[in-house]
């Protein structure tokens, strides 16, 4: 049975460079991210789907009913949505406390997340009574996405929500973001440039380059295929669940498939969570054994050799399907020579280090320092 989609658009709208053109639906209960370089018309998007945008002949549905067509227009207080900018639109006369109260007063509807459910969870309660001015610009950022919770939306727009803070602070944000998708349903339409907040928050993607819609599906998908622009440097992205913590040696075991799991060094993680792990190309080597006590390394996947790339400074790219799911792996051509490898080849496939894109355990995994 085919899913109505919580929100679909077909947007046409002229701008000083193109012309921004993009059809495409959003998932209920997720957060899709509008990727492309700065002046891709990503903001411009968002701003149609808010309702700041009254140019003619766009076309918005949300949950089945018209917010903009020919023949209506929902004025933006009537969507029922929630929006994040870049700088924080705090009322600068206002407590902290005062500003989420001024949001919680008219919000939406009366079911959501309460003021203190969400001082908890954006560690606001030491920050009340103070003024937006006393802030840090992390801190501020905190509270302009409490206050937008506040209202309790129907829909959230973040538009570059951490591009303006400094590294600690960004990081912090995207911890608590990580945390509050988990916890609230609702769908959140993300706008960044930056690669890394795409892989670790997003579920979906929507690619744009001068206007143009020019990839979109699940994050997962787009990030492991080559020609992607949200592919990045050589690596794979794969998604795993905790099955077990071992509080002896600090290891986290991750499924990633029938028998397939990794253990990863980390901070206790609950079981059943589930993360996304990043894994470099250069950290996989491939053997036609499997492993034994006699390596350092302690992380071996059963693979599938899918295909294998040389190129003209020596290396080569071998692609690997792992019970469905891809992985790379960057050799030496002399290498693959050696161990006559070759498509469909059954190997099994060793890995050195994976970076955990999560809030419980950020860390690298070096397995050969363990």
């Amino acid at each position: 049975m085919e899913v109505t989609p919580l929100l679909s658009a077909d947007i046409t709208l002229p701008l000083a460079n193109f012309a921004l053109a993009a059809e495409f639906t959003l998932r209920d209960n997720s957060i899709t991210a509008l990727f492309g370089h700065s002046g891709s018309g990503k903001t411009s998007l968002l701003k149609v789907l808010a309702g700041f945008d009254k140019t003619p002949g766009n076309n918005v549905r949300f949950k089945g009913q018209p917010w903009q067509d020919q023949q209506h227009f929902v004025p933006c207080h009537r969507r029922h949505i929630g929006y994040v900018f870049q700088q924080p639109q705090l009322l600068p006369h206002l407590t902290v406390l005062d500003n989420l109260r001024y949001a919680y007063r008219r919000r939406f509807h009366d079911d959501g997340p309460s003021i203190e459910e969400l001082c908890r969870w954006l560690a606001l309660d030491d920050l009340l009574s103070q003024y937006p001015g006393s802030l840090s610009g992390g801190q501020q950022q905190r509270v302009a996405i409490a206050r937008t919770l506040a209202s309790n939306p129907a829909l959230i727009l973040m538009d570059e929500p951490v591009s303006a803070l400094d590294a600690d602070s960004r990081e912090e944000i995207l911890n608590y973001l990580e945390q509050l998708h988990r916890r609230l349903s609702i769908a959140i339409v993300y706008v960044s440039h930056n690669i890394e907040e795409i892989h670790r928050l997003a579920d979906d993607v929507i690619i744009l380059q001068q206007g143009k819609i020019v990839q979109q599906g699940p994050v997962l998908e787009l990030a492991n295929l080559l020609d992607s622009p949200l592919h990045g440097r050589q690596h794979t992205l794969l998604e795993a669940e905790v099955c077990h913590y071992d509080s002896q040696w600090q290891l986290t075991t991750v499924n990633i498939g029938d028998n397939q799991t990794l253990q990863l060094s980390s901070h206790p993680t609950t079981i059943g969570h589930r993360l996304r792990l990043r894994i470099p190309a250069s950290n996989v080597s491939i053997t036609l054994a499997g492993g034994d006590n006699s390596s350092s390394i302690i992380n071996y996947l059963d693979a599938r050799i899918i295909s294998i790339d040389e190129d003209d400074r020596g290396s080569a790219l071998v692609r690997l399907d792992v019970q469905g799911q891809p992985l790379l792996a960057k050799l030496t051509r002399k290498s693959v020579h050696q161990l006559q490898l070759t498509p469909q080849q059954q190997v099994v496939a060793q890995i050195k280090g994976v970076a955990m894109l999560s809030d419980q355990a950020r860390n690298i995994s070096d397995a050969s320092t363990l």
